[in-house]
Parts: C-alpha cells; structure tokens; sequence
C-alpha cells in the first residue's frame, strides 16, 4: 500500500477513490494472480511509504487499528529524518500504539526522493 508524501506535506494516500492503488495479496504464493499496477512520477523532495497491512491493521487493547490516519501522521510528524529513523518511528508508534501486542508482520519500506548530484544524468534519483 503506497503513500506519496509530497515535499510541502498534504500528504495523501493513492487509494480507489483518489487514484489507483498499486495492491497484491501475498507475493510468491500462487501460481497465478492478477494484480493492480499503477505508474507514479516522483519528484525531487517526495517521500514513498510502501507497508504491508500488518501496519494500519495493528489492534490496541480498545481492538482500534492503527490505520492510515496514525500512520499519514506519524510520517508527516518525521518526514524529513533519513529513511532508516523515519521506519524505525513508524514501527515504534505502531508498537507503542498495540501495546507491544503484535499479530501481524509489520514491514516498512520508505524512499527519499533526492536531486541528483551535478554531473550526473537524469532529473531525481530516489534514495531509502
């Protein structure tokens, strides 16, 4: 489930009702599946947050989930710590929220989209 963080924030979700939404279910597991694919252009400043539902399905003591809500905010509160701090805080805010209680996987990818260097070809290059 991605989630385009632009650079000035308003932050958004790609989901059905906004734009398509690049889903699958598990990867590698059968034989034959058909999936939704989407193209994104990212630019210069933009953030890519991929996680699988482990992380918005994440159930306090209350049976809340953690949803898209917490984690929009937990990524705008620290969108602009490098890759590697801004996984480690969404885990953590997912963790403290359930309690350490956990059911599901909580996997995280999330990329920086930088300019490149002068000297090199091409506009932006993503860095996680």
């Amino acid at each position: 489930r991605p989630r385009h963080i632009p650079p000035g924030g308003g932050a958004h979700v790609h989901d059905r009702q906004r734009a398509p939404l690049a889903e699958a279910t598990v990867l590698g597991l059968f034989e034959d599946w058909v999936a939704t694919t989407c193209d994104r252009e990212l630019q210069p400043g933009d953030t890519l947050v991929i996680y699988t539902d482990g992380v918005t399905e994440a159930m306090n003591p209350l049976e809340e989930e953690f949803g898209t809500d917490r984690l929009q905010a937990t990524v705008m509160a620290y969108r602009e710590l490098p890759a590697a701090a801004l996984v480690k805080k969404i885990q953590a805010a997912v963790q403290q929220f359930s309690r350490g209680s956990q059911s599901d996987d909580l996997t995280v990818v999330v990329a920086h989209v930088h300019e490149r260097s002068a000297g090199t070809a091409g506009g932006a290059q993503a860095k996680s």
